[in-house]
């Protein structure tokens, strides 16, 4: 059995990975935990690693992690284009069933102003520091190839390689893992999980309006985003995506 830690921001596509990874090894998912819980929730963790489920973070690093939990585990991070994210994130508060998003948001008179709201929070800047961070410190899957040993902590992805190849992403996260899985299982574990036969739904043809998940579509920011907006993400959008660029060239 091995113990597994995913970390990332929110609406970035950490739950697909937890559901792949949980068919392809029989375990058993859980309900995230955030990182202000760190410090207090090591015997939580351990209790989820006992009942061989997967560990999932909202808002933490991996040094967050490697500072707070003790054992044996590997961490899994994800990272997603910022101006997508930041979109995504706006509807998940907006119109979640719970009602617990930011009222601000939910009483905003249109989906575009609701993601100008979300844009100017400062609590959006922190989190895209975070996804940088993920992508800084260990190894990407990109670069996850013979010369890393199984034995490293840490393995980092992003939702753009997750759709362009979801089999390769998968595949090698398996690897780090230290596991051998068939390939014929791997396929088949990512068609059962896909988003047309989780929703019934095909990425982008669902009804896109006063939904609080709006799944498997990149570039989903130019509907929402004015030119201003365009124009002050721009320096952070063009880093994400030249590291992304130099990572696949590597």
């Amino acid at each position: 059995m091995v113990n597994i830690i995913i970390i990332s921001e929110m609406r970035v596509g950490s739950r697909w990975i937890h559901y792949l990874l949980r068919d392809l090894l029989g375990m058993k998912v859980s309900g995230e935990l955030d990182a202000k819980e760190l410090p207090h929730c090591d015997k939580l963790v351990q209790h989820r690693f006992s009942e061989n489920r997967i560990v999932k973070f909202h808002h933490a690093t991996q040094n967050d992690i490697l500072n707070h939990i003790s054992g044996d585990y590997k961490i899994i991070g994800i990272v997603r284009n910022p101006r997508d994210r930041i979109t995504s994130w706006t509807f998940h508060q907006r119109y979640k069933p719970s009602g617990k998003g930011l009222q601000v948001i939910k009483d905003a008179e249109s989906d575009r102003k609701a993601v100008k709201i979300t844009f100017d929070l400062k609590q959006g800047q922190l989190d895209n520091e975070r996804q940088f961070i993920l992508m800084v410190r260990g190894f990407s899957t990109k670069l996850f190839h013979d010369q890393y040993s199984t034995q490293d902590r840490y393995i980092w992805t992003c939702y753009h390689w997750l759709l362009k190849d979801t089999f390769k992403e998968i595949k090698t996260i398996v690897k780090f893992l230290g596991l051998d899985i068939p390939d014929k299982k791997i396929r088949e574990v990512i068609q059962k999980n896909s988003f047309k036969n989780r929703s019934g739904r095909v990425p982008g043809k669902e009804v896109r309006d006063n939904e609080w998940f709006r799944k498997g579509v990149e570039h989903d920011y130019e509907k929402f985003f004015d030119e201003e907006m365009i124009q002050q993400s721009r320096q952070i959008t063009d880093e994400y995506w030249s590291r992304i660029r130099d990572e696949d060239t590597k």
